[in-house]
């Protein structure tokens, strides 16, 4: 099984989408759905521990998902 499809926690899930949505990632229900939950939370983090380089969280973020 890929380890990004494992399941995550109503509140990891609610989390992400806020995030995301906040980041202007449209339709982010649906980049979790298809890119795996826990592919989504480790770029999610990543993304946040190098907020203070980024100019676009968004683009960043959907460039280190693109990566994984």
């Amino acid at each position: 099984m890929d380890y990004g499809y494992r399941r995550v926690s109503k509140e990891e899930y609610h989390k992400m989408s806020n995030q995301l949505t906040k980041w202007g990632v449209w339709n982010s229900g649906l980049v979790i759905k298809n890119e795996g939950a826990t592919n989504v939370k480790q770029a999610v983090a990543l993304t946040l521990a190098c907020i203070d380089r980024v100019k676009n969280p968004g683009a960043y973020f959907m460039k280190v998902l693109k990566n994984k």
